[in-house]
């Protein structure tokens, strides 16, 4: 012992240029991994270097834990640490926690941190350490706390994590990881916090997210996701937080959310999400924040989520996307959602307010010129939905519009119902002989056609539109004598 110790001095006075004596009750290379860290971090700047190498005993050094002799933990946060951190820290055996967090920590994570069997609390957060997330990392075996997040981090989340079997809380944001999130994670079965923030991680989200039965909070905003919600995060029934804004998401939010009673915050902004919010999200009691703003909905949903407003602490919902002004013929009109009472249209020309109309999506410009229309609706106050310009010539509409005069003069009688509607529609129509119904978009495109023998005043076709876009569609029927009449109705 006294050669070892002999040596061990010689090393330290070798490594400060200075003699010291390190209590030697302690493992030696515990004492030599932590002059390395002194020597490598610059100790000498430490805001608290209190005792670090004095021969006064490591469990008086500052932020140094030991027991039987062995050093347990190093907690050297927010104490001005510079320089690297030194691979040596991987010889203590002993290590149950390593935070060295909120400091300005360069270079590489040293791999041979996963030599650490005892390791269970990593925070190497807000430092500035580049390079990868060492594989070996999942050779710590015992890891429930991993945080690396607020670095210059870069790669590819490691596969190997997967291995962490014991962990609780994986923080990776504010780096520049890229790739996709890996699918073995699937074996973090107590895994209760999952943080992917602000990196360049692309694909889809994995459909495995899903299971983790003890999830409490998922954050995988400001990424480069894209693809669906998938709908599994319905099964994650403890979850209180979700935010996968500013990603491009598409699609809708699936129905399976209904089963996220304990969800407080819920944050889907800056996506490409369409189709309906779910009316059923002001039923839970617990959500306090939900932001679904700068994507492609519609009034449909957020009308009754803003009527039950009074539940939210904050509901952000403005600032959708365009939507589109359809033309058939002379007449222009917008699909905007919500209760159509509910709603007010603002023409415009060339800029110009020209016309304002509550309660109906249709107009019928008065001149040639470049429309637009902004829809208000009473209740969903904050969003206002602002529509695309089109080109609208006076005279070509005229034309049109002098053949179905002539047209609309015929005796079929078509109605269509519902309208709007979600999936199947009927449509009614009095014809005699050969007659043929025709289903078309608002561009003009020919979707669906049926031709048959009509029976006087009663006759009754259903037509399935459920893989439709939402918008508005038109339905043709032509009788015999050639005779056509043409109505719209709005796709849900």
């Amino acid at each position: 012992m006294k050669k070892i110790f002999t040596a061990f001095c010689l090393l330290i006075a070798l490594s400060i240029c200075k003699p010291s004596v390190i209590n030697a009750q302690v493992d030696v290379n515990d004492s030599l991994a932590l002059v390395d860290l002194y020597n490598s971090a610059d100790g000498p700047n430490w805001y608290d270097n209190t005792n670090w190498l004095t021969t006064n005993p490591l469990s008086t050094w500052y932020g140094v834990s030991v027991s039987n002799n062995r050093v347990t933990s190093i907690n050297l946060s927010y104490n001005n640490l510079t320089g690297s951190i030194p691979a040596e820290l991987g010889n203590t055996a002993n290590l149950t926690e390593l935070l060295l967090y909120n400091n300005q920590l360069s270079g590489s994570i040293p791999t041979e941190l996963g030599k650490l069997q005892y390791l269970k609390d990593l925070a190497l957060h807000y430092n500035q350490l580049s390079g990868s997330i060492p594989a070996e990392l999942c050779n710590a075996t015992n890891l429930t706390y991993l945080s690396l997040s607020n670095n210059q981090l870069s790669g590819s989340i490691p596969d190997s994590l997967g291995k962490l079997k014991q962990l609780f809380a994986l923080y990776l944001s504010n780096n520049q990881l890229s790739g996709s999130i890996p699918k073995s994670l699937t074996k973090l079965a107590y895994l209760h916090v999952l943080t992917l923030s602000n990196n360049q991680l692309s694909g889809s989200i994995p459909r495995v997210l899903g299971y983790f039965p003890h999830l409490s909070s998922l954050h995988l905003d400001h990424n480069q996701l894209s693809g669906t919600i998938p709908a599994e995060f319905g099964n994650l029934i403890n979850v209180g937080f979700i935010s996968l804004s500013y990603n491009k998401l598409r699609g809708q939010i699936p129905a399976t959310f209904s089963n996220l009673t304990s969800l407080r915050e819920l944050d889907l902004r800056d996506n490409q999400l369409t189709d309906t919010v779910p009316a059923f999200l002001a039923s839970f009691h617990d959500l306090r924040r939900l932001q679904i703003q700068f994507n492609h909905f519609t009034f449909n949903g957020i009308e009754q989520l803003a009527g039950a407003g009074h539940r939210f602490l904050a509901f952000r919902y403005g600032f959708e996307r365009k939507i589109k002004v359809n033309q058939t013929n002379n007449t222009l009109s917008v699909y905007a959602g919500g209760t159509l009472s509910n709603n007010t249209y603002k023409w415009f020309n060339n800029g110009v307010l020209v016309s304002t109309i509550n309660g109906d999506s249709t107009y019928t410009p008065p001149a040639s010129g470049n429309y637009s229309v902004e829809v208000t609706n009473s209740i969903a106050t904050e969003l206002t939905l602002k529509s695309d310009t089109v080109s609208f010539n006076a005279f070509a509409s005229d034309q049109k519009n002098n053949i179905s005069l002539l047209q609309a003069g015929n005796k079929n009688n078509v109605s269509v119902y519902p309208n709007p509607a979600k999936n199947i529609i009927t449509v009614s129509f009095a014809a005699a002989g050969n007659y043929s119904l025709k289903l078309s978009d608002a561009n003009g495109n020919v979707l669906q056609t049926k031709t048959g023998v009509a029976v006087n005043n009663k006759n009754i076709v259903q037509l399935n539109v459920g893989n439709y876009a939402v918008g508005s569609y038109f339905i043709t029927v032509t009788n015999a004598k050639k005779e056509a009449q043409t109505l719209r109705f709005n796709k849900q």
